[in-house]
């Protein structure tokens, strides 16, 4: 039975040995790009890109399971308080659905919790120097604060040579409230309250 135990163990360590072996290296470029001011997303919809470029030197994803072996994962988003994602994401109509699939995973409440979600991108394995475009939709739903989501890619068949390069953080805020300085009633109330202000104020002078 000791022997046994002992001779599965050797087993699968040369498993492992072997596939660390087989595996190949490549580093992965991740670029999110976000219609920002001053790093931050204020607008509550709106078109994203997701860009990846294979550095090399060897083919990402080749000895992975077709036809996505590579994901790109965002970090996990909470609930609103309304059975909706606090940041939702999906393709849009520019994207090409059969290189970037996108992705939904809804996660199950832990006791006293709120569900929790999380999106991805799948996409095809990468020749080296080989770049592919993602494109998607994203929508806010929350009312205060900021919201950080990280973006980072996922190649368990290769060993990336350079991790700093593939995750990006991306911060959503909350649009300001605009001013309707422009508008005839909001300039008449504003005149009002200037002339209010003066007589208020008005003291004549005695010469």
């Amino acid at each position: 039975m000791v022997l046994n135990n002992i001779n599965k163990k050797i087993i699968l360590l040369s498993l492992f040995y072997f596939n660390s072996l087989m595996a190949g290296v490549a580093d992965l470029d991740l670029e999110i790009n976000f219609n920002d001011i001053n790093g931050v997303v204020l607008d509550r919809v709106g078109e994203f890109s997701v860009t990846v470029t294979n550095l090399g030197p060897d083919v990402a994803g080749s000895k992975g399971t077709p036809p996505f072996p590579i994901a790109i994962l965002a970090s996990i988003i909470q609930d609103n308080g309304s059975s909706t994602p606090e940041i939702q994401f999906a393709a849009s109509s520019s994207n090409d659905n059969t290189r970037c699939f996108f992705s939904l995973v809804i996660g199950s409440p832990p006791p006293g919790g709120s569900v929790s979600y999380g999106y991805d991108i799948n996409i095809p394995q990468l020749g080296v120097n080989e770049t592919i475009e993602c494109h998607g939709l994203y929508s806010t739903h929350f009312n205060s604060g900021t919201r950080e989501i990280t973006w980072s890619t996922r190649n368990s068949f290769d060993t990336d040579p350079v991790p700093g390069n593939n995750s990006q953080a991306v911060t959503f805020g909350i649009p300001p409230i605009s001013v309707p300085i422009n508008q005839p009633y909001f300039l008449i109330l504003l005149s009002l309250l200037f002339l209010i202000i003066g007589v208020k104020y008005y003291r004549p002078s005695i010469w």
